[in-house]
């Protein structure tokens, strides 16, 4: 019969032994006909196989040869994705499986996993490999990072207490307001706070990617 051979599960090889009239494999499972001389093997797993040959003569003799099945999975990462700065993406398959490693292996939270948290800084393509690398295509990703804005933010100050403070903020496509103090117009980028107390005055910045961005700023009132 054939050699000892090496496959990818959903493969399928044909399988030969020769030198008699009947032929019995001692197994059908992964086989087209355990009773010829060639049949197909398509086993998902792997095994061994004996095949018992008689002859003409009625003489018989038997051979084994090993299967060895190699895990084949099919990786689709699926199109590229884009992400806020300082945020996280969740990339790969679905596959609880070992032998799979993630080139590069930064910003990565399971870098030797078919499924990853990736936390990157910048703008960076994965690729996702198996170590049956005879068997298996690998895949990549493009995860795009969305800059951080640039955001002009009114300072730190001190003003009389009981004034009112115009704030300004530019680098944002939508903002909201928040604090202890009465704002007015707290969802533009110029809002009015009446200092009548020492407070942090926040601000949440949509971008135009629709990225969130915090700041704050700071204001003690005077008295006289």
């Amino acid at each position: 019969s054939d050699p000892d051979t090496t496959i990818c599960s959903g493969d399928t090889i044909q399988l030969f032994a020769q030198g008699g009239t009947f032929y019995q494999w001692d197994k059908s499972t992964g086989l087209s006909d355990s009773s010829i001389f060639n049949p197909l093997c398509f086993s998902p797993d792997s095994i061994s196989y004996e095949v018992l040959i008689t002859d003409s003569n009625g003489c018989k003799n038997s051979d084994s040869l090993q299967i060895n099945t190699l895990y084949a999975p099919v990786i689709d990462l699926g199109n590229d994705t884009s992400i806020c700065y300082n945020t996280s993406a969740i990339i790969g398959i679905s596959d609880t499986s070992s032998g799979y490693f993630w080139n590069p292996s930064t910003f990565l939270t399971d870098s030797n996993e078919a499924s990853s948290l990736c936390i990157p800084d910048s703008s960076i393509t994965y690729t996702l490999s198996h170590i049956n690398s005879s068997c298996v295509i690998p895949d990549t990703i493009y995860v795009n990072v969305f800059s951080k804005p640039s955001i002009l933010l009114s300072p730190d100050t001190a003003v009389c207490f009981m004034d009112s403070l115009n704030l300004f903020i530019q680098g944002g496509y939508q903002y909201q307001w928040s604090s202890d103090l009465n704002l007015i117009a707290h969802l533009t980028d110029s809002p009015v706070a009446i200092i009548n107390d020492t407070a942090t005055i926040y601000v949440t910045i949509i971008d135009s990617n629709s990225c969130l961005t915090y700041d704050s700023l700071y204001v003690n009132p005077i008295s006289f």
